[in-house]
């Protein structure tokens, strides 16, 4: 009896390996069907070139290498392995397995860069740094003014700031004792009673914190929530309104529950590249408008936060834009998105043009950037002195 069991169980064994063989054998097919079904991955190389065939590229092997390189990049279920592998780290060992991104407590996701700003682990932008760029634009701006232009920043806030508690304890612990006047501080204690105007959207979001069911920056995104951004871009276009010379439009936000998270709530949770999608309530925003009598042009230079500009476009509160997000620059016309090859390479772009017919210049900052803030516009403007302003 105790044989015939034996047997039994070696040939259902038996039958499970044949079966997990074949599995595998055949996973290129079904798995490069899986991939169709899949996001694509973030952040992984696909495009590495082809070596062509010769005699030399054979004899040094680097047609050989490029063959297997693009075989790996190619190979079908790819997507699904490395989704798998991701969420198992993720999900076991609490980590995250992008480089790039730290997860804290309780499962907030943050960057780098933010954390050692935050933590003062990195040095902090110093009051004669911030001095002088408060006199840089001053300088700006009284040139704008004299040609019937208006300059307004757009202080915009970082997730570290508004979570410390979530921080991870490395970084916590790895921080400054005893800190000093923030890079935010600075920047604020600069262009006080200078007649700049800044628009502080930390401060903003301090004081209107829990008036959305919406939060203010969600566990799986670096960035504000797609819906406070948009509420405070109204508020930005509110001050504009007060302070400058134009009636612009009337814009009223809701916000619903929805199903799915819209750019850029879970963004950081997608360089992850993990199987689950992210397990969290995300709202929408709903906005609505009534027209003003005047529709300025615009310039809008700054980074990823400013994303939450656009919404004033695309609600046409302006005329004409020209909008530089990093290196991406579009403007209201269809296909008009293309990108320049660096954060300054404003010589690629009809920056004259843009100048020319704007009626309003708009700088968005983040705190974490105040150090590089319009990355190289101040300076360009300056070393281009020659540049007609006049409309």
């Amino acid at each position: 009896m105790d044989h015939h069991e034996s047997e039994k169980r070696n040939l259902k064994n038996g039958r499970g390996y044949f079966i997990t063989f074949f599995l595998l054998l055949l996973f290129p097919l079904y798995g490069g069907i899986i991939d169709l079904a899949l996001p694509k991955l973030k952040g992984v190389s696909m495009g590495s070139a082809m070596v062509q065939p010769s005699v030399k590229s054979t004899m040094d092997g680097s047609f050989q290498t490029a063959v297997g390189t693009f075989f790996e990049e190619h190979l079908p279920g790819k997507n699904a392995l490395l989704r798998l592998r991701g969420q198992g780290i993720y999900s076991l060992l609490k980590t995250a397995p992008n480089k790039h991104v730290v997860r804290g407590q309780d499962g907030y996701l943050f960057e780098p860069a933010y954390l050692q700003l935050q933590t003062q682990i990195a040095q902090p932008v110093s009051a004669q740094q911030t001095d002088a760029l408060s006199k840089q634009l001053q300088d700006l701006q009284q040139t704008l003014a004299q040609n019937g232009k208006e300059l307004y920043v757009f202080l915009t806030p970082s997730k570290a700031r508004f979570f410390p508690d979530k921080m991870p304890r490395s970084y916590t612990l790895a921080g400054s004792e005893t800190p000093i006047a923030s890079s935010y501080e600075n920047f604020l204690a600069s262009t006080k009673d200078t007649g700049l105007h800044v628009f502080d959207g930390i401060s903003y979001l301090q004081e209107n914190a829990g008036a959305l069911a919406a939060p203010l920056f969600y566990k799986s995104g670096t960035h504000w929530s797609r819906v406070w951004a948009d509420k405070a871009a109204i508020a930005f276009e509110e001050y504009i309104a007060a302070t400058g010379n134009y009636d612009l439009a009337t814009l009223t936000l809701a916000e619903e529950k929805s199903d799915v998270c819209t750019h850029p709530d879970a963004d950081i949770y997608m360089t992850c590249n993990l199987a689950l999608p992210p397990q969290e309530q995300y709202y929408d925003s709903v906005i609505t408008a009534k027209p003003g009598t005047q529709q300025p042009s615009v310039l809008m230079r700054g980074g990823s936060f400013m994303f939450s500009l656009w919404t004033l476009a695309e609600q046409n509160v302006f005329g004409n834009v020209d909008y530089l997000e990093n290196m991406t620059y579009r403007t209201l016309e269809k296909d008009s998105e293309r990108d320049i090859s660096t954060m300054a390479s404003y010589d690629e772009m009809d920056l004259t043009a843009c100048v020319e017919r704007a009626d309003i210049v708009i700088l968005e900052v983040n705190e974490a950037s105040i150090g590089n803030m319009s990355f190289g516009l101040l300076e360009y403007l300056e070393n281009n002195a020659s540049m007609p302003l006049r409309k």
